[in-house]
């Protein structure tokens, strides 16, 4: 299929686009885009300090953590709602008055669909995240009891029909709402989900060691780092499921048209590793309707002949499907994702 039907450019015209694999000089950013902020480096505090910062998250995550278990026994979910609602408010507002409001997150490029702010409004912008990191510490009981029903699956038939065809299955998702909440929810509705993360596997906190007692599935790690591919290939061909971000700057890139001026730079990771493994591709986004009320949506898995077509085609084809599971949320996209889209002028070389 010729890619001018997807707007993609000729391999010839995308080649004469890469000059290095890093830039020699800054690129030329449009002040009206957050891009450049977006990559600018954090600052980081000295080593000594950063360490001090960890010891005390991990202490504090090791006494709170039972005891969110603990209330978990004993309360029913609208007490422990009301209970916790103050403290992560409270935190929203601290977090609100010492970074400001909400940063801008949605491209220029797209029409935002109309609709209320939503919860990025104001100081308190956090307030879902901290509410849901509650989820964090009960992973072995989202299926059971007064969780269960408050998640909702659709699309779930595309990956039990790819499992019931002996088919690897890899999930393509986004930074994008609870996205840290997609494994523990998969998990709940039976299906051994992990997520492949950048970095290395020493590198794994002991707060995340922490949590990774109480998950389901215990013979399957949560994530699997970049040093651990060979682990997680077997863990795909042995019925598991993979979930690969498609919006992250790492590893081989390809620039998407998406409007006249505008590109989408995804990575080609997952559409390669799906090729080579003969595995269903499948877009998938978790996005939060309500206080602690959560939906996982999965479109159609990307047919198998545009699969083994070009990275450019394919790559456009899993970002067709992959919008529409995120135009109708615009208080749920991140900076990542919306960072994705850049300016053709203002776009770093690419990585080949």
């Amino acid at each position: 299929m010729h890619l001018a039907r997807f707007g993609c450019r000729t391999a010839a015209a995308n080649q004469a686009r890469i000059a290095y694999d890093r830039p020699l000089r800054p690129p030329k950013i449009a002040a009206e885009t957050w891009y450049a902020r977006f990559k600018t480096p954090a600052v980081r505090m000295p080593l000594p300090a950063q360490a001090t910062v960890d010891r005390v998250s991990d202490l504090r995550a090791r006494l709170v953590a039972p005891v969110l278990r603990g209330l978990d026994r004993i309360l029913p979910a609208s007490a422990l709602f009301a209970a916790l609602y103050p403290v992560a408010w409270g935190r929203a507002i601290l977090h609100g008055l010492a970074k400001g409001g909400p940063p801008e997150a949605w491209p220029s490029c797209l029409d935002r669909p109309a609709g209320p702010a939503g919860n990025r409004s104001g100081r308190w912008y956090r307030l879902p995240v901290y509410l849901n990191r509650f989820f964090e510490v009960l992973p072995d009981r989202l299926p059971t009891g007064k969780w269960r029903d408050r998640c909702q699956f659709i699309g779930l038939d595309h990956v039990r029909d790819a499992i019931r065809d002996g088919q690897p299955v890899i999930l393509a998702f986004a930074h994008f709402g609870p996205f840290g909440q997609l494994r523990n929810w998969l998990r709940a509705a039976g299906l051994p989900a992990a997520m492949l993360v950048g970095g290395k596997a020493r590198t794994r906190s002991q707060l995340l060691r922490l949590k990774d007692r109480w998950a389901l599935f215990p013979e399957v790690p949560p994530s699997y780092y970049q040093d651990q591919m060979s682990a997680a290939i077997r863990h795909l061909h042995s019925g598991g499921i993979l979930a690969m971000a498609m919006d992250v700057d790492t590893g081989r890139q390809v620039d998407l048209p998406v409007r006249p001026g505008w590109v989408f730079r995804m990575p080609t990771g997952p559409v390669r590793l799906a090729r080579q493994h003969q595995a269903a591709l499948v877009p998938c986004a978790i996005s939060t309707p309500g206080p602690w009320r959560f939906q996982v949506e999965m479109g159609a898995p990307i047919p198998s002949p545009t699969l083994r077509a070009s990275d450019p085609e394919a790559c456009a084809d899993l970002l067709a499907r992959m919008l529409p599971l995120l135009i109708p949320y615009p208080p749920q996209w991140t900076q990542q994702l919306a960072g994705r889209f850049q300016r053709e002028d203002d776009r770093c070389p690419k990585r080949g």
